[in-house]
């Protein structure tokens, strides 16, 4: 009898460390990242990120609710340009696979760009079923006093305007950005791991 009783507590606490164990675990949802060629930002010459948004796999959505591709920026003045090269090593290491371990880094420092048109601003490119390629220009001259946008987002069949916050003096600029895919479960964001855009440099006159 007392034989009996020890292995029912044993097996009470061992089923209680499992349960409790369990209830710890974090939730782990597999998000497909962008694909992007990386602008080094010793490539002073470019103009341009390519970037190619996921496709919506459909056992992923019937989990997540995708929300598309949003990309995140910060603007560097020259001076600073040793902090950027700092700061792309660090996210570079942090940015491991199938993780948010990328976009914590980044998302507290980071902007998120805005897409047009202005009277419908959006933050993400709309999810679609198949992989799309996008280019993003930036004019490498500009006007301190031009309202016009810094940067268009193209495809074969759309170009859109690409609102980022604007530098306040003259000078010459380093743009960093990330692409990232953006899924919701239970109103809670999820991220993919970070698409590493690159960096270009413009000149505000």
């Amino acid at each position: 009898m007392h034989t009996k009783v020890i292995r029912l507590l044993f097996l009470i606490v061992c089923f209680s460390c499992l349960f409790l164990c369990s209830c710890g675990l974090d939730d782990y949802y597999v998000i497909e990242p962008p694909s992007a060629t990386e602008v080094r930002i010793d490539q002073e010459d470019q103009t341009e990120y390519r970037f190619t948004t996921a496709a919506v796999n459909a056992v992923a959505s019937a989990q997540i609710e995708m929300k598309g591709t949003a990309v995140y920026y910060r603007i560097y003045p020259e001076d600073q340009v040793n902090s950027l090269k700092s700061e792309i090593d660090s996210v570079r290491s942090s940015n491991t696979e199938y993780s948010e371990n990328g976009i914590n880094r980044i998302k507290n420092s980071y902007k998120r760009m805005q897409f047009g048109p202005r009277n419908t601003l959006r933050d993400t490119i709309a999810p679609q079923s198949v992989s799309e390629s996008w280019e993003m220009e930036i004019n490498p001259v500009l006007n301190l006093n031009d309202d016009s946008e810094y940067l268009k987002l193209l495809t074969a069949n759309d170009t859109v305007d690409v609102y980022v916050e604007k530098p306040s003096s003259p000078g010459v600029y380093y743009i960093n950005a990330y692409a990232v895919t953006v899924g919701d479960v239970s109103f809670q964001p999820h991220y993919s791991s970070l698409a590493m855009l690159g960096v270009l440099k413009f000149t505000v006159n």
